[in-house]
């Protein structure tokens, strides 16, 4: 049992959350039996953190019921490596930020294969201060997107976008890049973005291929 938690990391099938009402962060690496028929959605959660991690059992509308419970209070949400997740789940969460007052700043997508630069997209209108991308199958179309439209925009992360050659990262940085934009990660970056980044006042961090 857990008693008066803020904070809960359950790495494994099991674990519960006895004490929800003062949790204020969750972590959940690998399957788990609160996503089996939306055991989750049960518990009535205040969340300011939100990470999932390899979660094959995850779907889009779980996903957006844990999310709707803590809307006015998440600021963090990391969905990584989850692989039923998709564009229609970006898609809801856009129009709840719409409806509701969201307070999400960081948005961590990594690897989640079923997102592209549509799900991007639908995130026009939420002032994320902090994006991961990593792994998805996103174009040049979403570089230009966030240019134009991610105006709240501090960090961005596109390591291992393997559509994404140096050409699109030095456009990227060109074009403008968003105005608040402070630290670009990716993979190899050639001199011509790393001085291009330097002009801009952008911090270039590289991301080294395992």
């Amino acid at each position: 049992t857990v008693k008066y938690c803020t904070g809960l990391t359950l790495n494994g099938s099991y674990g519960l959350l006895d004490d929800h009402k003062t949790l204020r962060e969750l972590h959940v690496i690998g399957d788990h039996t609160l996503f089996k028929d939306a055991a989750v959605t049960h518990f009535p959660l205040r969340l300011s953190a939100l990470t999932l991690k390899n979660i094959s059992n995850l779907t889009d509308s779980i996903l957006i019921q844990l999310v709707s419970q803590s809307a006015d209070f998440l600021q963090t949400l990391r969905v990584i490596a989850c692989p039923q997740i998709s564009n229609a789940f970006i898609k809801k969460l856009a129009g709840l930020y719409g409806e509701r007052s969201i307070s999400l700043t960081e948005l961590d997508l990594s690897y989640c294969r079923f997102i592209c630069d549509e799900g991007i997209m639908y995130l026009t209108q939420v002032p994320i201060e902090q994006l991961v991308l990593q792994g998805l199958d996103i174009t040049d179309e979403t570089l230009r997107n966030i240019a134009a439209h991610f105006t709240a925009l501090q960090s961005l992360d596109i390591t291992a976008c393997l559509l994404l050659d140096d050409k699109h990262k030095l456009t990227f940085l060109l074009s403008p890049p968003p105005p608040l934009l402070t630290h670009f990660i990716c993979s190899s970056p050639s001199e011509h973005c790393l001085r291009a980044a330097r002009k801009r006042g952008i911090q270039i961090v590289v991301h080294v291929d395992d």
